[in-house]
């Protein structure tokens, strides 16, 4: 009997066997389609969102590089005028006016004066320039051909590239004075391109991107990082009397991310469906896993574009602060000029609140150019305890009478790798964000201790507290829950954009009416 139900459980096992493998074929074959599948999706969405990136980064640079040249062009032209009433009666003041110009405003590579017949009578600076004086602008008939037009229509004209005197390839800028024959005529601005696009656009403008800036067929600037696809989007700049074409390509880094995380998906997918076929899965179970990699999917789809976002949004920031910054310093320069003509009293005290309103939007500037970059990274060590008693005076000072300023500092050293004005708007803000969830006053508590390897700032209040679909977004730029004209949402993006630089962490725990904490740890030294 027992050798019978043995050989009848035979046929049975094979039987179920085969059943397995083909559930377990069954199980690869779904899941090897599904991970396919869900890595083509993740390619084409994440090209669609670098495309929409590289379309608003495209706006972003163009309007900066035409912000950038037009704020150095209307100096100029001040200058310009300046001459013609009389300002610049010698060679001295033309220099030192030059010089405070060049010291303000990068990328301007020489000033110049030239006479009616085109050759250049005064160079500044006069060292890396000697070579262009005496020289005939009629020797480079393309320029030749804008200095005539500026003295025919007696306003500002700009040439092609061209190659300078100087040596390299930039443009020049001629500005005609009003027609006296004792002085030069023509005031000359001369921009070398790569000095004049690196001075608009920063210092590392635009890494792992292909760019190429073009006037006609004439090449201005280009930049072609090493497997950087090339430039897809076109922007024209208007400049003056002339009109530039930006060309602008999708990063490296951001071609092999679409490559990277439509690989990890299929790569992702392979494996969920070998592991599901080796268990023998069912079907329900596989389509269960399949489901749960979807989610998975789309949550980094979700969680790429929340990334680029923000990414575009402190590159908007940062242009939006430079050309600000670029119209501050036209005001502040013209109420330095009008400032020693000026004797009414009257007038001289709407000079000194334009200056200081222009001081203030400068303020505003700082802030939004922490959202991309700052100055934390490479600054001395400092002991956080030290640095926050030190600057309790000033703490309690900006909360006023309704509120008390309660420290709590540890006695050990808590020495962090500093950043003093990084970590000063860090506690400004929090403090000052502490006593907005308190209108009714009472006591912020400021902690410093620390652990094995971080030092621990903490700021707490018992304000009216965060609720929960508000304590989600209190890091994202612009996002503010306070009255109009009352905050710009840039707070505790600052706080941390500067806390991310020097390495560290930060933690906001809120509970409705009983208020909030915010922890900042940061890598001790």
């Amino acid at each position: 009997m027992a050798t019978s139900q043995g050989k009848t459980a035979e046929p049975e096992a094979r039987a179920g066997w085969r059943r397995g493998a083909v559930v377990a074929l069954a199980i690869l074959i779904v899941g090897v389609g599904a991970a396919a599948a869900a890595s083509a999706v993740a390619r084409r969405q994440a090209r669609a969102h670098v495309d929409a990136e590289v379309q608003l980064l495209a706006d972003q640079v163009g309007e900066r590089v035409r912000g950038c040249v037009a704020s150095r062009v209307e100096m100029l032209v001040a200058m310009k005028r300046e001459w013609e009433l009389g300002g610049l009666p010698d060679g001295a003041a033309f220099d030192a006016r030059a010089a405070g110009l060049m010291a303000s405003f990068s990328g301007i590579f020489a000033l110049n004066q030239l006479d009616r017949d085109s050759r250049i009578t005064r160079v500044y600076p006069p060292g890396p320039n000697q070579r262009a004086l005496g020289r005939k602008i009629d020797e480079n008939p393309v320029a030749f051909v804008a200095f005539e037009a500026a003295l025919a229509t007696v306003a500002p004209r700009l040439t092609p590239p061209v190659t300078l005197f100087q040596g390299g390839v930039g443009v020049a800028l001629y500005l005609p004075i009003a027609p006296d024959d004792a002085r030069p005529i023509v005031l000359n601005g001369v921009f070398r391109s790569d000095r004049l696009l690196i001075g608009c656009l920063g210092a590392d403008p635009l890494v792992d991107h292909a760019v190429s800036l073009t006037d006609g067929e004439a090449l201005l600037w280009r930049q072609l990082p090493p497997g950087a696809p090339a430039p897809t989007t076109t922007r024209a700049i208007a400049v003056v009397d002339r009109t530039w074409t930006l060309r602008l390509g999708p990063a490296a880094t951001h071609v092999a991310e679409q490559h990277r995380l439509a690989g990890w998906i299929f790569d992702g997918g392979v494996l969920l469906a070998l592991v599901a076929a080796a268990l023998g899965a069912v079907l329900v179970v596989a389509r269960s896993r399949v489901t749960a990699a979807a989610a998975a999917h789309r949550r980094l789809v979700l969680e790429l574009a929340q990334a680029q976002r923000l990414e575009a949004i402190g590159r908007l920031a940062g242009g939006v602060a430079h050309d600000f910054n670029n119209l501050l310093t036209v005001i502040t320069s013209g109420v330095g000029l009008l400032r020693a003509s000026v004797t009414d009293p009257d007038a001289a005290v709407l000079l000194d609140d334009l200056d200081d309103a222009a001081r203030r939007g400068a303020g505003l500037t700082r802030d939004l150019l922490a959202l991309g970059r700052g100055d934390a990274a490479g600054a001395p060590p400092l002991d956080l305890g030290e640095h926050v008693r030190a600057l309790s005076p000033l703490l309690q000072r900006l909360l006023g009478r309704e509120h008390r300023l309660e420290l709590r500092v540890a006695d050990a050293p808590t020495v962090v790798a500093g950043g003093r004005g990084a970590l000063d708007q860090i506690l400004v803000n929090l403090v000052v964000n502490a006593a907005y969830a308190m209108p009714d006053g009472g006591v912020v508590t400021v902690e410093v201790d620390r652990d094995a390897d971080d030092v621990r700032l903490v700021v707490r209040d018992h304000g009216v507290g965060i609720p929960p679909e508000v304590l989600a977004r209190v890091f994202e730029p612009f996002f503010t829950t306070k009255a109009p004209g009352q905050g710009t949402g840039l707070g505790l993006a600052t706080v941390d954009g500067h806390v991310r630089r020097l390495g560290g962490s930060v933690k906001v725990t809120s509970v409705v009416g009983a208020g909030s904490q915010v922890v900042v740890r940061l890598p001790r030294v």
